[in-house]
């Protein structure tokens, strides 16, 4: 909980002092998760939902607040990260973060984000990464997936 109110107080900090900022864009959208095992079945498949808050800095940075709901047959998970998106070619982006997520049956943990994605006039296709830090009460001593969303901009 500390790391959450520590990540969003950063994102309010460069909000109110931050100079030049552009309005804020607010994605919604599906996605689809697999994850990063030896060992893979039609169960451990996830899905879930996600939305993004995306506050541009100048025309190659934004912050971006990723609050979202993935779950599975097995586990229902709550990620909430703070990105930071990177515009590497005209539409293309790649972003990196970290934040918290948490976890039906188990502790919050810390977890890394990175991906990158494809920006069009009203839809975003982005392929992301999540590692989640080791914990108690899961097979694996990492929860770590791969993901595929795709965002309508509001």
């Amino acid at each position: 909980m500390k790391n959450i109110l520590l990540i969003l107080l950063v994102f309010v900090t460069n909000l109110s002092y931050g100079q030049k900022f552009q309005k804020l864009e607010v994605n919604a959208g599906v996605s689809l998760f697999a994850p990063i095992t030896k060992d893979l079945s039609w169960s451990d498949r996830a899905w879930g939902q996600r939305v993004q808050l995306v506050k541009p800095r100048n025309d190659k940075f934004a912050y971006v607040l990723n609050l979202g709901m993935q779950q599975s047959d097995k586990q229902i998970q709550l990620p909430v990260l703070m990105n930071l998106r990177h515009m590497v070619y005209k539409s293309i982006y790649i972003n990196y973060g970290a934040g918290a997520t948490f976890f039906k049956n188990d502790n919050t943990r810390f977890t890394l984000n990175a991906g990158w994605g494809v920006q069009m006039k009203k839809l975003i296709i982005e392929q992301s990464v999540f590692r989640t830090t080791a914990g108690e009460g899961l097979d694996k001593p990492h929860y770590n997936n791969l993901g595929v969303s795709v965002f309508y901009r509001l």
